[in-house]
């Protein structure tokens, strides 16, 4: 009959329950509690054949929790280290107690054990301990003399145990003397693997002495380990190999190879390396012989040696997956002495993956449905010349899907994408052809972009007249054609020539022109040489015997030609030759401006380079009028406006041989005339705010043709300034970039200000709206007024002032020159005196510093990609940013150089459509162009001075 046989062993009063049930039938750790708790010693704990009650079973349970959540050694007086204080009696007690010893562990089921054998009593597991008494009580002895003194006390108390459960199990009294000999213990979580808390099955009587004899084993290597100074071990491992964690398996081999090279220091200290990697070898040889039947320290060697001479990864990784399949980071690491963990690890994924050895397959390509032919064909349509009218501008980047990025030219198309694609089916029908797909043709076109022809506003007027002289030739020969007065052949031939020679002007031809050149349309000092005054005249030492091919100056005497040999429709032919004429007229114009500004630009850039570090370079120039904003404007307010005056000045100078500026901003609070006087009181009071710093800076202007600047009474009052050393003027229409660039950003500016709520209508407002605004740079803004009393004009003026283009301010007088650095110039005396303008001003931001401007840096083209290019025409720097961009432009030093590049890659279309870019005649005939000169059998036709400006005559009436 089943019974609760533990309803006396509890320390409280409880009654049984109706439900019974075996004590093995629970987990190992429930039994070991409830054992423990009971003062039972626990022995074969599957096989026992104990039965309790629900409530018994509970009851200890919840008395073992509550003992491990307490604070206190729980150790009783009569067996603890401190006799003096108990916590096992009251609260009250613990609670007045002086000193108290707290837990530093609780008993697992070995130190229960090993107090068991000590002292007789069985202490529950969980039971807190200090660390006094853990050392103390749980330590284990080896002392056979210790270990007899103790057997009749555990002898007589665990039979006294077992007859109060159940006088009838004779079975139970028969192996009490086994318990002497037998231990059994607990597995608990946790693996350190210097600690008594690991937990083993119950072993039998051979086992435990096998375990003794472990034990006095250790102690001996313990011993070993303190003569040659090294750390020793605490106790032996209480699980299997497999069983434990992979952080205490790391800590073994860390230890045991400890051992060994104490081992092996103690036998060969001056060969402990030798020894080492022998050892290493011999074991790794026997593993691999016994796996695989290869020579394994040959192989290994080979490898390793193959390893070190291998220059990519990719190759190493191969070689150590094979490593890999049958050696061990350790064992990998003293053939190679740099190898890193993460790649020993990397490589095995990789055999894992690919296979060892093997290299990692190439990755899977899919055709694209597209035909090669309806390809070719369309692509070779959209960069023929019908499609492409203009010379590619700069480059643009095409990105393939493996990301790799090619450059392309930025090619000019002169219709939309929907216009193509209908002319494209037009084509195709015509030539029975197949086209591609509306939508693919759209895909195409949308990744092989180009730059769609767009209208533009305020040209320089000799680029537009020559760009559309070349307009008006193409249309006279297109009439010369419907009159049958040209062959289609000659049709084709002067459309294709006129298409180069606009070409080899817009830039080509500024790349050409030098200093000095054997071609009369290139040379510089031949052109802007005067041949009627010696001041403005320099001689060539050389001779002008070649001519350009490029100008093509065939075209116009061939329809001149044409033209006048016909006699039957003489009104057109009148009318085409006036055409002919005019077109070549605005075609020398255009080269005469192009020869100048190149002459021009050189007078600015070598101020740059010679400027030293008290020397100021000063831009000025007028903006066109601010109209007044409000954020809510009504209709009556938008009529009838007067618009706001304001000046720029932009000032450079070298602190540390790097280019700084600052821009001075006068606005106007009422109407005033943009006449000379009001303009050089305004750059005296330019000149005066910078000598504030310095009074021994001298200064260099720089502005446009305009009459307020070039006129004699401004260069009468800078000569009486005494600090303006050199007036260079630009040619008309370029060279005032800082200026311009500089108004652009401070409109943008002020339209920022007022979508945020404000009015700007007066001079105070804009002036408040820059400075509020302008995130990056500050300007030098002032409000000012008109002059009370202006000047009277100067008595002497300086004659042909608007021929001459470079002034020179001396002691005696101002030089001047029409061309720069051409002739010695014509000294001009007796200046007359004017008196000083000083400007009213009214309000003043105030003293603010030159900024550095950041120039782009020179570093290799792998280092850094540049994706913003200058937008002068052939010019060829790249920059990294827009920032960069704006200061190139500030000092204009662009590198006039023609350049195209080509590549290809693995997607079909784009890299089809690069070849075509490559290939197309618009490249091959810009290829060609730039070295095509030839020997003249005559004398140029050109005159000295043929680049200079026409004087203007005054017509009377």
């Amino acid at each position: 009959m089943t019974f609760c046989q533990f309803g006396s062993l509890s320390t409280e009063f409880i009654r049984c329950s109706e439900d019974f049930f075996h004590l093995k039938t629970c987990s190992y750790n429930d039994i070991i509690i409830v054992l423990t708790e009971a003062g039972i010693l626990p022995q074969n704990v599957l096989s026992n054949t104990y039965s309790i009650c629900s409530s018994h079973f509970n009851n200890f349970l919840k008395q073992n929790e509550k003992k491990r959540n307490r604070l206190l050694c729980l150790v009783p007086s009569h067996i603890s280290t401190h006799p003096e204080i108990d916590h096992t009696q009251s609260s009250e007690v613990v609670r007045h107690s002086d000193k108290k010893r707290k837990r530093s562990k609780c008993l697992q089921f070995d130190d229960v054990t090993t107090l068991f054998r000590k002292t007789g009593v069985v202490l529950p597991v969980g039971t807190p301990v200090c660390i006094s008494c853990r050392k103390e009580l749980t330590r284990k002895e080896l002392d056979e003399n210790t270990y007899e003194e103790c057997s009749p006390k555990i002898k007589d108390t665990s039979i006294q145990c077992i007859d109060n459960l159940n006088e009838s199990q004779n079975t139970i009294e028969t192996q009490a003397d086994v318990i002497i000999h037998e231990t059994c213990q607990m597995e608990f979580d946790g693996s350190n693997i210097f600690s008594d808390s690991e937990t083993i099955e119950p072993q039998s009587t051979q086992e435990s002495q096998a375990s003794f004899q472990r034990e006095e084993a250790l102690q001996y290597l313990n011993r070993f380990l303190e003569v040659n100074g090294s750390k020793t071990i605490s106790s032996l491992p209480l699980k299997s190999w497999f069983e434990l964690s992979q952080k205490s398996q790391y800590l073994y081999v860390d230890r045991l190879q400890n051992i060994i090279d104490c081992v092996i220091g103690c036998f060969f200290p001056e060969n402990f390396s030798d020894v080492s990697q022998q050892i290493f070898l011999s074991k790794s040889t026997e593993k691999v012989t016994s796996d695989k039947n290869i020579k394994p320290l040959a192989t290994i060697s080979t490898i390793a040696e193959f390893y070190q001479k291998s220059e990519s990864w990719q190759h190493r990784r191969q070689l150590l997956s094979m490593l890999s399949l049958f050696m061990t980071y350790q064992e990998v690491l003293q053939l190679i002495p740099d190898l890193t963990e993460f790649k020993c690890y990397t490589s095995k994924k990789h055999g894992e993956k690919f296979g060892y050895g093997l290299p990692v397959p190439p990755a899977e390509t899919h055709r694209q449905k597209m035909d090669p032919m309806k390809l070719d064909s369309f692509l070779e349509f959209i960069t023929s010349p019908h499609i492409i009218r203009d010379l590619p501008y700069g480059e643009k980047k095409l990105k393939l899907s493996d990301g790799t990025v090619q450059n392309v030219p930025n090619l000019i198309r002169c219709m939309s994408s929907s216009d193509i694609i209908q002319q494209y089916k037009v084509y195709c029908e015509e030539n029975t052809i197949i086209p591609l797909g509306e939508s693919t043709m759209y895909k195409i076109l949308s990744e092989c972009t180009a730059t769609i022809r767009q209208s533009f506003e305020g040209v320089d007027y000799f680029v537009a007249e020559g760009g559309r002289a070349f307009a008006t030739l193409e249309a006279v020969a297109k009439e010369l054609h419907s009159l049958d007065l040209m062959t289609q052949t000659e049709f084709s031939d002067i459309n294709k020539l006129l298409l180069q020679s606009k070409r080899y002007m817009k830039a080509d031809f500024r790349v050409h022109v030098a200093q000095s050149c054997q071609v009369a349309d290139h040379c510089l000092t031949y052109g802007g040489s005067d041949p009627k005054d010696k001041n403005f005249k320099s001689e060539c030492n050389h001779s002008h015997t070649h001519i350009c091919e490029s100008s093509r100056k065939e075209i116009i005497t061939a329809m001149t030609k044409i033209v006048t040999s016909t006699t039957e429709h003489e009104d057109a032919a009148n009318d085409m030759r006036f055409k002919i004429n005019q077109a070549a007229q605005s075609i020398i114009n255009l080269k005469k401006h192009l020869v100048r500004c190149q002459i021009q630009d050189q007078a600015k850039n070598d101020t740059f380079e010679q400027m030293k570090e008290n020397e100021v370079f000063i831009v000025c120039d007028w903006a066109m009028k601010f109209l007044p904003r409000k954020f809510r404007e009504d209709q009556c307010d938008w009529f009838a406006k007067r618009g706001i005056p304001w000046h720029l000045s932009i000032a450079f100078k070298k602190i540390d041989n790097s280019l700084h500026c600052l821009g001075f901003i006068h606005i106007f609070s009422n109407q005033t005339s943009q006449d000379s006087h009001t303009t050089s009181g305004i750059i005296q009071d330019v000149i005066t705010s910078i000598q504030d710093d310095n009074q021994n800076t001298q200064f260099h202007l720089w502005s446009d043709n305009a009459a307020c600047y070039k006129s004699s009474e401004m260069m009468a009052h800078l000569f009486n300034l005494g600090s303006v050393q050199t007036y260079n003027f630009c040619e008309a229409q370029n060279g005032k970039g800082p200026c311009d660039r500089t108004a652009a950003t401070v409109k943008s500016a002020i339209r920022r200000h007022i979508n945020q709520g404000n009015d700007v209508v007066t001079a105070n407002h804009m002036k408040e709206a820059i400075e509020k605004s302008m995130k990056n740079v500050r300007y030098r803004i002032k409000v000012v007024d008109n002059m009370t009393a202006k000047p009277k004009n100067v008595d002497r003026v300086i004659p042909s002032i608007s021929t001459y283009s470079n002034f020179t301010f001396e002691r005696n007088g101002i030089r001047v020159w029409k061309a720069y650095n051409i002739g010695q110039g014509c000294l001009i005396s007796n200046i007359s005196t004017v008196e000083s303008i000083k400007l009213q001003v009214i309000e003043d931001s105030g003293h603010i510093n030159f900024h550095e401007l950041k120039q782009k840096i020179n570093v290799p083209e792998t280092d850094s990609e540049d994706v913003v290019i200058c937008s002068t025409e052939g010019c060829t720097k790249t920059f990294a940013s827009n920032e960069e961009l704006t200061n190139h432009l500030y000092s204009e030093k662009c590198t006039l150089v023609f350049d195209q590049k080509s590549s290809c890659s693995s997607d079909i279309s784009k890299v089809k459509y690069l070849e075509k870019v490559a290939e197309s005649s618009v490249n091959k005939q810009l290829m060609i162009m730039p070295s095509a000169t030839k020997l003249s059998t005559s004398d140029s036709e050109l005159d000295m001075g043929w680049a200079l400006k026409d004087e203007r005559k005054k017509q009377e009436v």
